[in-house]
């Protein structure tokens, strides 16, 4: 990354939002604690077949399915009360200073996410965030779910800005590749992971956390 870009995309769910509020309600059902972990991987994992094979499906109504497979003996009230959390879902710490920081640097901020843009606004909103983004986009409008190409694109096209003048940061891999291969350019939020470099396209920026990689950002030279 040359220079800065003049929108910054950002992954809601894990990158700027926390899933850690939902682990108390897996342990309430009696599921392990971990089960968090291997539910929304399991959801992403089948969002992405549908993708892959030309479908579609809401992103809640997939995490439902996985649950059902994961926790058979869960019932509908159960269920109901691990989905719904992810409207209730916390911000990062850092999530505030680092959008503050790349709002007052006077980048244009928006947020692409796999769940629904009213879930997204609500989170937003009752996380203190929502007045940093300028538009909230989801896989809803492109009716194919990340990291498909056209689910970046048609958010660009909706505000006005080239693929070489944005980029995704993301805390998935995945993601930033998705990104990557559609044009855009990436930032990979860390959190103590590893990138896999030798399968996935490089981020342009690695950071360990939102403030670095607003830092890191600010820095860039303008066009």
């Amino acid at each position: 990354m040359q220079a800065r870009p003049k929108l910054i995309v950002f992954d809601i769910i894990e990158t700027v939002m926390s899933l850690e509020t939902l682990r108390p309600r897996f342990e309430a059902v009696g599921l392990p604690p971990e089960t968090l972990e291997l539910w929304f991987a399991s959801g992403l994992r089948d969002a992405f077949a549908i993708a892959a094979a030309g479908g579609f499906r809401p992103f809640a109504e997939v995490l439902r399915g996985v649950l059902g497979q994961i926790a058979p003996g869960a019932t509908e009230e159960q269920s109901a009360t691990i989905v719904g959390g992810m409207a209730e879902l916390r911000p990062h710490e850092e999530a505030q200073p680092a959008l503050k920081m790349l709002a007052s640097a006077g980048f244009r901020l928006v947020a692409l996410s796999n769940g629904a843009a009213a879930t997204t606004r609500k989170l937003l909103r009752d996380g203190g965030l929502e007045g940093f983004f300028e538009r909230v986009g989801s896989v809803d409008d492109a009716q194919a779910s990340k990291p498909r190409p056209e689910v970046y694109r048609t958010l660009l096209q909706a505000c006005d800005v080239a693929p070489e003048d944005a980029c995704m940061v993301a805390a998935h891999a995945w993601d930033v590749n998705g990104a990557k291969a559609a044009g855009l350019t990436g930032v990979f939020i860390a959190r103590g992971q590893r990138y896999p470099a030798a399968t996935m396209a490089a981020p342009d920026i690695a950071a360990e956390t939102l403030v670095e990689a607003a830092e890191a950002l600010s820095l860039l030279p303008h066009r």
